[in-house]
């Protein structure tokens, strides 16, 4: 007759739990992954939102009309803006002989990031 207690090596039940604790481990880790993954595509998507913001602005006045007014389109990424420019209600610049001063209005939404407003004052050249 086999004795039990000579018997060496682990029970199916052992087995099993330590394969439980193994899955709920991977599990966790794949959960911490694809949040990651989806933080990391949602701040490239408002770095770029961020990016066409700061080139428009820059833009504005030298191959973009610096005018009062309001336009809209696409960014090319699957997102919108609106552009609105008003003149500065504090610029005494007429009666100065300065350069008008503008009060710019920038809104983007791309898709996966939340709405940019970028609000700036610009100089108008003469």
């Amino acid at each position: 007759m086999i004795n039990r207690r000579d018997q060496e090596g682990f029970t199916l039940v052992e087995n099993l739990i330590a394969l439980a604790i193994l899955g709920l481990a991977l599990a966790a880790f794949a959960q911490i992954a694809s949040t990651q993954s989806s933080s990391v595509s949602r701040i490239d998507a408002t770095n770029r939102a961020l990016m066409f913001a700061r080139s428009t602005v820059d833009r504005l006045g030298r191959d973009l009309p610096l005018a009062a007014g309001r336009s809209a389109g696409n960014t090319g990424d699957g997102g919108t803006w609106t552009l609105s420019i008003s003149p500065f209600s504090g610029s005494v610049a007429s009666a100065a002989g300065l350069p008008s001063a503008f009060l710019v209005d920038l809104a983007i939404r791309e898709p996966g990031a939340p709405a940019i407003t970028l609000t700036t004052i610009k100089l108008a050249g003469r």
